[in-house]
């Protein structure tokens, strides 16, 4: 009864959000023609992007001889949500505290987060073996997701609680396989703040932000860290998207960064810089086998391309996509992202390391 109540739903949203779209008619911004930055870049991302929904893109490119940046509309100082690439922070900051004698990667969950009887440790969260769902199940946070993407609001606005709560009651599917969870890691996350005692954006400042001196990076959390005039994107359907924060999901996915911050990031992994105080290898090396051919680490996925493993996480927001690709053994990474929901920038990101790697912005 309750499945069949479940599809009556789906079709009288799916014929309102039809008829909405009549209305309202897309509104998709043209991407923008001023290059900035390196213009050889700049130029090769204008034609990577010829013929995609975008509008404002941010790039950053970094090898062993150089950083360099580029952007169409935006530049090297222009903040965009990256979305689910703070989750391999988040996983950053766990091996962190396991370094620091703070908690175990194979410790459960449970041990600081009141989960009831939930068995998953933190590796499984952040492996994504946890067997929790991709995001939480039920009618309330169905309708929550429908009305969030018609209104392009933040999906993600329980606090704490909510989302210990939701994680202990919720079935487990596939524990041990790996199956994508923005829950999982947001549990982590806050299993990880929970065992320092401090706030999840507080640990994340303390071990990543000010040791790399990524000084225009944060976790806004929730509107209120936001300024009145904070940066938005824009929806699939052309309106400009709120701002997501995530609260307790922030750290799935709820960091705000620039090209530059993000090159420092990308840079710290590549040569194990001293200051994040423990070996990102650690997070970066591959540790299970995933469902598409290629490998998971902690958080961070694996993939063949062109005879070379190429190390990657993206993200998506309600009104961002972003993108950073890393080719470890060539030195090299690509940080990209976009003001517009319906802008993939995967594509992107991979021809432009490649091109990076085989030396051509030199």
């Amino acid at each position: 009864m309750r499945g069949r109540r479940l599809l009556a739903l789906s079709l009288v949203i799916a014929t309102a959000t039809m008829f909405t779209g009549v209305l309202l008619g897309p509104h998709i911004p043209r991407s923008s023609t001023a290059h900035t930055g390196d213009p050889r870049i700049a130029g090769r991302l204008a034609e990577l992007a010829s013929d995609g929904a975008y509008h404002h893109l941010s790039v950053a490119v970094v090898t062993p001889e150089f950083t360099k940046f580029a952007g169409l509309g935006a530049d090297e100082r222009t903040s965009m949500e990256i979305g689910s690439i703070t989750k391999t922070m988040t996983s950053l900051l766990l091996i962190q505290a396991e370094a620091d004698d703070v908690l175990d990667i194979a410790d459960p969950a449970s041990m600081y987060l009141e989960l009831g009887t939930q068995p998953f440790t933190l590796e499984e969260l952040a492996s994504h073996r946890s067997g929790l769902p991709r995001v939480e199940s039920g009618i309330g946070a169905f309708l929550q997701g429908y009305v969030s993407q018609l209104r392009g609001s933040d999906p993600y606005t329980g606090g704490v609680d909510d989302l210990v709560s939701a994680a202990r009651g919720s079935g487990l599917s596939g524990a041990g396989s790996v199956s994508y969870s923005n829950m999982g890691v947001a549990v982590l996350g806050q299993a990880i703040a929970s065992a320092r005692g401090l706030p999840y954006e507080q640990v994340l400042g303390q071990g990543i932000f000010e040791p790399l001196g990524m000084t225009d990076s944060f976790a806004p959390v929730s509107s209120s860290g936001l300024t009145d005039d904070a940066p938005r994107g824009y929806t699939s359907s052309g309106r400009p998207a709120d701002p997501w924060t995530g609260n307790a999901h922030a750290p799935a996915g709820g960091v705000r960064s620039t090209a530059t911050d993000m090159a420092r990031y990308a840079s710290a992994l590549l040569t194990a810089d001293p200051a994040l105080r423990v070996d990102p290898a650690t997070s970066l090396d591959p540790r299970f086998d995933d469902d598409d051919g290629g490998s998971i680490g902690l958080a961070w996925f694996m993939d063949e391309r062109d005879g070379r493993t190429i190390t990657w996480h993206n993200g998506a927001t309600g009104g961002y996509r972003s993108m950073l690709v890393l080719d470890r053994a060539a030195g090299t990474a690509v940080y990209i992202a976009g003001d517009t929901a319906n802008g993939p920038v995967e594509g992107i990101a991979h021809a432009l390391l490649a091109e990076a790697t085989r030396g051509d912005f030199r």
